[in-house]
């Protein structure tokens, strides 16, 4: 077996990218949502914070994924429709 290196390494920040909607996933107060479409190409600005997330280790192999703005995770209920977002206890910085 050869050990494989995770994609998502705690502490990167990443933006998501779908390119069929050509939309980023945004954090915002209310709840998740998205990005006005990008025609061309997708290229995550510097004023991007709502679309831009911090990479934060879960434990167990698994990662979290953190909005410094609102300092909110992104959790996913079970049927994988409707997005929840929950409050993080405390910012990763």
């Amino acid at each position: 077996m050869v050990p494989v290196k995770n994609y998502l390494q705690p502490g990167e920040w990443v933006g998501l990218f779908n390119p069929n909607a050509k939309r980023f996933l945004q954090m915002h107060g209310s709840g998740i949502g998205c990005s006005n479409q990008f025609h061309l190409f997708a290229v995550l600005q510097d004023g991007h914070t709502y679309e831009r997330f911090r990479v934060v280790d879960a434990g167990n192999g698994m990662v979290a994924l953190h909005n410094h703005i609102f300092n909110r995770y992104v959790s996913m209920i079970w049927n994988g429709h409707a997005h929840v977002m929950t409050r993080s206890g405390e910012s990763p910085d």
